[in-house]
Parts: C-alpha cells; structure tokens; sequence
C-alpha cells in the first residue's frame, strides 16, 4: 500500500511519517487496501472519494463521521456496505497516503464550521480563550486532533486549530459504533421522554435532533406539524448557560464543542428551516428530501438542497485553507449584545424563504437544475452567516466562559 503512495511521487518524509502511524495503530484492515485502489484506479468520483477518505480517517482513530448533519452515507452504494462492515488496519497510514494525494482530513463538510470557529477566536477575550483551550483538552478526541496537525506549530497557532476541530465534533462522532441515534427516525427526532440531558462526555447518544430547528413553512397552504423539542434553539440557550455554572469541567468540555457546532448550524438556512409541500406533506427534512440535478457551484456534486448548503463556501477540510478563506470574509458590524438564538433562527427562516426556496427551486422535491446565479447568491449568504456565526460565538464565550 505504501508502494502504491511512492508510486505517485509523494515524499519521502510524507512515508515514513505515514510509516509511524501504521506501527503505532493497532487497528486492522482490507478495505483500506480497496478504498485506495480505487481512488488510484479512479474508479471513484471526487465526492465518493472525499465521502470515502472522510470515513476511513475518522473510523481509524475512533470518531467516524460518515454522516452529515441529518444526510444520508454520501457515497457510492457499492461502498457503502464494503465500508459498514469488516476488520481494519493500517488506518492512519493509509489515510496519510489518501491525504497527500489530495483529499481532506478532518471530516466531511467541516469547511463551515472551522470558519465560524476561527473567526469567533479572533474575537475572543484572553480569559475566555485561555479557558476554552483549558476545556477543549478534555474531549476524548483531543490527543487525535493534536496528532494530525503540524509540528511546527507555535502554541497560539496549535491552540486555534484545535479549537476549529473542536467545532467539527458533535459531526465526527457519527459513525462511531460508541455512539448511537437515540430517537425515532433515525433518531432525527427526539425520544419521547428526555433527549436534553446534560452529563457530559459519558452521555454517548448522538443526539441528531439537536443540531436544527425546523421552523415549518409552506408556499402551496400544505398543514404544517411544528418542530419537535429539544432542537438546536433549547441546547444553544442551555450549554451557554452551563458555562457559567457550577457543573463540573467535564460537562463545561461537552457543552463547550457542542456549542461551538450549534452556533453554526442556525445560521445555516436549512438547520432552521422545514419546507410542507403537497408531495412532501411532512416536511422536506432541511431540504434533506429535494433532489437537485448535479450543480455547477462545486465539483463534487450534491444530490440534495440541504447538502448543496451546507457546502456552500467549500469541502476542504484543512483547517489552513479554512484559515486563509476566514481571514477574507467581508467584516459585518456585530454588536457584543448580539446573542439571542432565537433572532438568529428567524434570520435564517426569513433567508431560506428570499435566498433557499427561490427559483430554480421549485415546490416540492424536484428534483430542480441548480444555475450558476443561484449559486454565487448562496456563497454570498453563506459568507455573510459565518462571519455572523463567528462573531455571535464569540460574544456567547465571552458573556459566559468565565
């Protein structure tokens, strides 16, 4: 397998870095060996080869993301049962290689939410900077984070890319068999009784419902069903309040990267959106359930609107490239007052009514041609919600990381 790494020029130092993983992991596998192969061969499109590097990197170290927000496995049909099943190893070897030859690292559509992170660090005063990094060192894939970045780091610079990874967990851990959907649907709803406990690390529920509050609309006077509880609003309210509490540290940690992760989910249009429509009389899922014909926006096709958006600024999941795409975000007037969720929500209900839901995307679940002003009108929301996103992250740490 490393031979086939050679084979395609990637450095010396790039192997034997790739060398070491292999003999520190002790995880196993053939599947590897295939998914390779296959990207090698290219009998893999951009976007299952993404799906596919995403799943291999993060099942390898114990935080599997597979899954999206709310998303279906994206990837190939033929792989997805290869890839839920079977013994690995050689894991982190094989995803180093995978890396070098040019697919991301830290999770599928992370792109987003390391930009929220890194602009809401930015803005961070000390003592809520130095007690999040304090506090993000107790989430159990911290040590991983640490490992896969660069080791000529200085301590602001390491500090402020975990902090982005950190961002990316509460979608890392799907996929990783300690965790488990805790509802019905999939568990994209909440279990009748509970669903907002609050216990910290210990608590392995995947807890899907928490990431979007689908305000329901309608444009054809379709019944509406309201939007179960708790949601992505009830959780905001409660982890920004834990962390001014009494609760131990290792609570603080858990709410403290779910925040971070939910703050920029309702800023996305689909996380607090649910479209009713004749042929969708229960809801459209976020915009999970309209199909969309392969867009020009990106080159590795989305299949539905809700995914079409939640990669709407970029897929790379390199915290460096997210760095550079942050730092040139238009800056937008954010008052320190700004942090109340439920402003945010009505903002991103009125955006997927003027800005979502608008032609070429028609009523009901398409499937609908996305063009390319649609597109450029998405990254231009887009950008303006992350820098939102940021700046109102940053407030809530300020006010209550204390």
């Amino acid at each position: 397998m490393l031979q086939n790494c050679i084979s395609r020029q990637i450095s010396w130092d790039a192997i034997q870095r790739a060398k070491h993983l292999e003999q520190e992991t002790r995880v196993a596998a053939d599947l590897f060996d295939f998914a390779v192969a296959l990207k090698l061969a290219g009998h893999a499109s951009k976007s299952d080869a993404a799906a596919v590097s995403s799943y291999l990197f993060w099942r390898a170290i114990g935080q599997s993301h597979v899954l999206v927000t709310r998303q279906r496995i994206p990837m190939l049909p033929s792989l997805a049962k290869t890839l839920t099943g079977g013994i690995v190893r050689r894991a982190l070897a094989v995803l180093l290689c995978w890396l070098f030859l040019g697919t991301s690292s830290y999770g599928w559509n992370g792109f987003g939410h390391m930009a929220v992170a890194y602009v809401a660090y930015q803005h961070l005063q000390p003592q809520a900077k130095m007690r999040a990094d304090k506090l993000l060192r107790l989430n159990p894939s911290y040590a991983a984070w640490k490992s896969t970045l660069p080791a000529d780091l200085n301590s602001d610079q390491r500090n402020l890319m975990l902090f982005m990874i950190a961002a990316t967990w509460p979608d890392q851990i799907r996929g990783n068999s300690n965790y488990r959907s805790d509802g019905p649907e999939g568990g994209n709803r909440p279990p009748l009784n509970g669903g907002n406990e609050n216990i910290g690390y210990s608590d392995k529920a995947l807890h899907k419902y928490w990431h979007f509050m689908d305000t329901p609309i309608t444009q054809d006077g379709t019944v509406v069903e309201p939007s179960p509880s708790p949601n992505a609003e009830t959780q905001v309210k409660a982890f920004a309040q834990t962390l001014s509490s009494k609760a131990s540290n290792n609570v603080k940690s858990y709410d403290l990267v779910w925040l971070l992760h939910l703050v920029g989910d309702v800023h996305q249009p689909l996380h607090g959106t649910g479209r009713f429509s004749a042929d969708l009389p229960h809801g459209d899922a976020g915009g999970n359930l309209v199909q969309i014909n392969p867009p020009p926006c990106r080159d590795d096709a989305a299949k539905n609107l809700h995914s079409l958006w939640d990669g709407a600024v970029g897929n790379s999941d390199d915290p460096q490239v997210v760095i550079k795409f942050a730092q040139a975000l238009p800056v937008q007037n954010v008052k320190g007052s700004d942090q109340d969720v439920d402003v945010w929500l009505t903002e991103s209900v009125r955006l997927a009514q003027t800005k979502v839901y608008v032609s070429p995307v028609g009523n009901g679940k398409g499937p609908f041609t996305i063009d390319q002003g649609y597109c450029d009108q998405m990254r231009r929301v887009a950008e303006q919600r992350i820098f939102q996103a940021g700046m109102r992250l940053a407030n809530l740490l300020n006010t209550y990381l204390k």
